[in-house]
């Protein structure tokens, strides 16, 4: 594979991650990346983080991250709350890699958006 062809992958799998990605910085505030759960997506993390007064009750300027595997919805009451896709961590047909690509695309956030806080909050 050619340079040019090394280069636009890269740029691709860093569009990718950036689609996945949502974020309102607020400077001088604790930072938090918030990953959803099992078969879910930010959308409902984003409702779940509010119903817990994160930003009002403590400061906290909270970014949403998703999985890359589309996986059907956790529970059909989400489609209430959420159009979707809804989204996954861990491919059960290929654990190990799945979850190191997971990983790797979550420490490039961190890398390109980062620090967060890793505070506990009372």
């Amino acid at each position: 594979m050619g340079q040019g062809a090394s280069e636009e992958a890269q740029h691709d799998a860093s569009s990718d991650l950036e689609q996945r990605f949502s974020a309102a910085p607020k400077p001088g505030r604790l930072r938090m990346l918030c990953l959803h759960g099992h078969r879910s997506n930010n959308d409902i993390t984003k409702l779940q983080v509010g119903n817990i007064k994160l930003e009002p009750a403590h400061g906290v300027s909270c970014d949403f991250f998703e999985g890359h595997i589309i996986a059907p919805a956790r529970d059909s009451t989400l489609a209430m709350f959420s159009e979707g896709p809804f989204k996954t961590w861990i491919d059960v047909n290929s654990p190990n890699e799945s979850l190191e690509r997971s990983l790797r695309d979550i420490m490039a956030i961190v890398k390109a958006h980062g620090p967060y806080d890793g505070k506990h909050i009372q």
